[in-house]
């Protein structure tokens, strides 16, 4: 396993863990949860106050800059955590 796998899979855990804590995040309960995923506008926007009020928002970001996940992840999208990991 790679490097960059096993950050990946140690960032997914502590994601499950904290979802296990917290219960389930405003993303799985969301009545559209294509938001997350493909959304533009209000959709992101709505989905952005989401994660703002998310309970695992800070694992979620860290999975997300592991796994390099498309869509809305800890409350930033592909591009921004392209930028966010560029700039650090």
């Amino acid at each position: 396993m790679t490097a960059g796998r096993t950050e990946q899979m140690s960032e997914w855990q502590e994601l499950r863990s904290a979802l296990r804590v917290h219960g389930p995040s405003p993303c799985q309960e969301s009545a559209v949860p294509d938001a997350w995923f493909e959304a533009k506008g209000v959709l992101l926007a709505e989905a952005r106050r989401g994660c703002d009020d998310c309970p695992v928002q800070p694992e979620c970001l860290a999975y997300a800059l592991a796994a390099d996940e498309e869509g809305l992840w800890g409350g930033l999208t592909r591009p921004e955590r392209t930028r966010l990991v560029a700039a650090a």
